[in-house]
């Protein structure tokens, strides 16, 4: 279809500079709906800080426990494994004791990572 006419667009006029003048006035002034929104959004920003700092404890509690009780059951697991298959009945009491102690060293480990100074 090389007979269709080309399509031409029309940009819209650039404003004039006293429209931009008034839009820069405008601006620095600050809108009064702007300075609300602008309230609006501190105010926001500061309860999600306040939450986030809460949930942030919940979270490290929730890890210590996991911290320690992931690896028992993870033990306690292996070793019934071990047992199932070597027809044995032991590995799952030695599991379940190495489960303990590396639940205890990431435990450790996690509360020597864990700043002591309280967050305001």
């Amino acid at each position: 279809m090389p007979d269709e006419p080309e399509k031409k667009f029309k940009l819209p006029e650039p404003p004039s500079e006293e429209e931009v003048r008034q839009l820069v006035h405008q601006t620095r002034q600050g809108h009064p709906k702007a300075e609300a929104a602008r309230k609006q959004d501190q105010k926001a920003k500061a309860e999600a800080k306040s939450q986030s700092e809460g949930m942030s404890a919940i979270a490290f509690g929730l890890k210590l426990g996991y911290s320690l009780t992931g690896p028992i059951i993870l033990g306690f697991g292996i070793g019934w494994v071990i047992d199932h298959f070597a027809h044995t009945n032991w590995v799952f009491g030695v599991g379940t004791v190495l489960g303990m102690i590396v639940g205890f060293v990431l435990l450790i480990y996690l509360m020597m990572q864990q700043d002591p100074s309280p967050k305001k």
